[in-house]
């Protein structure tokens, strides 16, 4: 099985779990038994050959993670299950197009988009998670320095990871 794949069902279910606690935590029964039912979902999507299902799957998980945050479910479970959704979605898509051909070239490609893939997910779901305990004011025009600096450095990285520095 690709390493892909097993990225995938691990995502999938770290999706499924922090949802189901961020909800249980909270004492929502109703929404981790809506949680757990999502599982269920994500599975007929792996068995889907039509892509769309998959994106259904990632809309109902993260509108999910949404009525969590408006119901007082914890904000780290909500965050960390709807990150986790996306990237199993973004595995989901990338299995369904690497399937026919599997050889050295698409490995390379397959590691080169696993790492561009950790690259968005961890910053932005940490950045999430601190947001949700700091509360500042700062005007726009530092907003649009601040935006433009973390874009800049994003190029950075990415050109690194791209050049194999």
């Amino acid at each position: 099985m690709p390493q892909r794949r097993i990225i995938q069902i691990a995502c999938n279910a770290a999706s499924i779990t922090s949802l189901a606690a961020g909800f249980a935590l909270a004492g929502l029964w109703l929404g981790a038994g809506v949680a757990a039912a999502a599982a269920l979902a994500w599975l007929v999507s792996r068995g889907r050959i039509f892509g769309g299902w998959n994106s259904t799957v990632l809309v109902m998980t993260t509108g999910l993670a949404a009525v969590g945050l408006l119901l007082g479910a914890g904000p780290t479970w909500m965050i960390f299950g709807a990150t986790f959704a996306l990237g199993g979605w973004d595995l989901g898509l990338l299995d369904r197009s690497l399937t026919s051909a599997m050889d050295h070239s698409t490995r390379r490609l397959e590691i080169r988009h696993l790492r561009s893939l950790a690259l968005a997910l961890v910053p932005g779901a940490l950045a999430a998670i601190a947001g949700t305990g700091i509360h500042f004011q700062v005007s726009l025009g530092v907003m649009i320095v601040l935006a433009l600096l973390a874009l800049f450095g994003i190029d950075r990285v990415w050109r690194g990871l791209s050049s194999g520095k």
